[in-house]
Formats: C-alpha cells, structure tokens, sequence
C-alpha cells in the first residue's frame, strides 16, 4: 500500500467488508530497502512511532550517509522496486556495539494519510507461454499473415 509520497505498509488481512494494514512504522513490520545513491541492501524495520524506522545489523564500515534516500530493492516481491520509504537522519557507532545505529524518517507522513493507492503483483507471462493463434496454421503463415489492405507481391492481378 503506498500513497504519493511512498510505501505506507502491507495488507496484513482482508475481510468482505473491511481490511487491516500493517504500517510500515510497526514495530513487527520490515521491508527490504536499497540506498538510491550506492544500491547497498538493508532491512528497515518499524519502531512503533510515526516518523521513524531503523536499519538494523549495519555495519560500521557501510557507506551509508545522512541524507541518503531508501527506496524499496524489490527483493522478497512484496514490494517492487524503487518506491520511496524514507531518508537517513542518523548514522552513529560505538565501539561497544556490534552494529551502527542508523535512523531514517519516512517519506510518509503517517499523521497526515488521505488517500492510498493499493498495489499488488501480477503473474507475468512466461517467454514460452503458448499463443493465441490457431494450431493449424503454418510457421509462414504465422510470421506473414496475410493482410486485405496490403498489396501482393506475386504478379497475379497486377496492371502494367
């Protein structure tokens, strides 16, 4: 589910006569993300206020940036590729953590939703999927079918 600004979150249920959405800042929610300037991978993950998420088990040695935009990487496919989720606010390390702290806000404004556009995937066709056309006629006729408008190349019919 996105609006025009990015990625709100995911339909988590669907009933006949409303549906439940799990927001992208809940706590349990985490979409794969891509940073736009150098396509490095992370997981963003929700941390139950409006207008942040966190990128967890970063290394400090990443080249994240503040500043950087993430957008979805497409990975996963429960989003496609390249909506916007939000921008890095914060990149601290410290020496006795593992991993670096990394914060972004989201490109959603989560106090302000108004209108929301569902998107899903759709099956996409196979290269060896079987056509349309009838079985019966010839691989000429299939590459050159044959048209009313078009005049013939034989020398039956043609004035000199």
């Amino acid at each position: 589910m996105i609006n025009e600004h990015g990625v709100v979150g995911q339909v988590a249920y669907v009933g006949a006569h409303n549906s439940r959405v799990l927001l992208l800042t809940d706590p349990t929610h985490a979409v794969p993300v891509q940073v736009m300037r150098n396509d490095i991978r992370v997981i963003a993950s929700g941390r139950g206020t409006t207008a942040y998420i966190g990128l967890d088990n970063i290394p400090s040695s990443t080249d994240i940036k503040v500043g950087d935009k993430l957008v979805t990487s497409g990975l996963g496919g429960v989003f496609p590729e390249g909506y916007p989720v939000g921008t890095v606010t914060e990149f601290s390390f410290d020496n006795k953590r593992p991993f670096a702290q990394v914060t972004a806000t989201t490109a959603v404004k989560f106090d302000r939703l108004r209108y929301l556009l569902l998107v899903w995937p759709t099956p996409e066709k196979a290269d060896n999927a079987p056509s349309d056309r009838p079985m019966s006629q010839s691989s000429s006729e299939q590459e050159n079918p044959p048209s009313d408008s078009a005049p013939s190349s034989g020398s039956e019919g043609e004035s000199p």
